[in-house]
């Protein structure tokens, strides 16, 4: 069983991969991404990652409000 859905993925990659190749736009993607990475890098910007707000800082931001009408 987890060697049939490996082997699903892995073709899937393969066929993915190779509609890729014949991508217009990837090559600026890739041109943009190695930009960003130097932006990185020089520390001008940074990568943003999981910046959700957590449970616990949701609570905090909560206001009640009560309508006297």
């Amino acid at each position: 069983m987890e060697d049939d859905i490996v082997k699903k993925i892995e073709t899937t990659l393969d066929i993915e991969s190779i509609k890729f190749l014949n991508d217009k736009n990837l090559e600026s993607y890739e041109k943009a991404l190695i930009e960003f990475n130097e932006l990185v890098r020089t520390g001008k910007t940074k990568k943003r990652g999981y910046n959700l707000m957590t449970i616990d800082s949701k609570k905090t931001l909560q206001t009640t409000f009560f309508s006297i009408f």
